[in-house]
């Protein structure tokens, strides 16, 4: 089972964390309000983070560089929400 400890701090902190972290120096133009530092943080952008990075039409991170696995994987993770989370995604 996908979970945040085993894939979506991981692929978080690797892919997205450079412009996505509450600490970057240099967010490239990212929305202040948009970053991934927590699990929660992660939930509460679960929507916006399905479309930009693991949709069909995906523009997240603008330099590429996923996987389709990887993005599949990322797609699983948020459509299955995080066990014991205070958010569980609706959508399916």
């Amino acid at each position: 089972m996908l979970s945040w400890a085993n894939f979506a701090e991981g692929f978080l902190v690797e892919n997205c964390q450079s412009c996505h972290a509450s600490t970057s120096v240099d967010r490239h133009g990212a929305p202040a309000g948009v970053v991934f530092d927590t699990l929660n943080d992660a939930l509460e952008q679960a929507a916006r983070i399905g479309v930009r990075a693991a949709g069909d039409d995906a523009t997240m991170p603008p330099a590429g560089g996923i996987s389709e696995e990887d993005r599949a994987l990322l797609a699983a993770w948020l459509a299955c929400g995080e066990p014991g989370a205070p958010y569980q995604s609706t959508e399916r």
